[in-house]
């Protein structure tokens, strides 16, 4: 009973980000099987209500989509401080959906009280962002960060 409650919390909160990002169309089915003593998971994703298979035969930018989900998922059933860093998770994440993806880990920081903090060479993804900064220079010379003023 509580694997199957968790599973359920997992799936609600990714597949409404992943509808959010990519779109009604796309979604994830967590499966539990039991081997050799011990409970198995796998994660199906499911396009256009049709299982693509297992998540390892799919894109990485929904992989990666997924990833970032799971670990606010965790952070949420676990009720542990709702805090996280993301170096480069969204290398993957194709600048069409960049923007979604901002949007949406916006609302996670206003709605769930989360606090994110994102490092990436994806400008697009940043345009949400509460705050921003670039980093300039070189490991050499020196880097600075600069404060992006958008009238915060």
């Amino acid at each position: 009973e509580k694997v199957g409650e968790t599973k359920y919390k997992l799936e609600s909160l990714v597949n409404q980000g992943l509808s959010y990002v990519f779109g009604n169309d796309l979604r994830i089915a967590i499966e539990s099987a039991f081997k050799n003593n011990k409970t198995v998971f796998s994660l199906n994703i499911i396009k256009d209500g049709l299982s693509e298979g297992r998540a390892s035969s799919f894109g990485g930018g929904v992989l990666a989509v997924v990833a970032i989900l799971l670990r606010v998922s965790a952070i949420i059933i676990t009720n542990s401080e709702r805090f996280i860093f993301l170096d480069e998770s969204s290398n993957f994440v194709s600048a069409q959906y960049q923007p979604a993806l901002g949007n949406f880990l916006k609302q996670i920081c206003g709605q769930l009280g989360f606090t994110i903090v994102l490092i990436s060479h994806q400008e697009t993804i940043n345009q949400s962002a509460d705050i921003s900064y670039t980093a300039q220079g070189d490991p050499v010379d020196g880097i600075k960060f600069v404060r992006d003023e958008r009238g915060l």
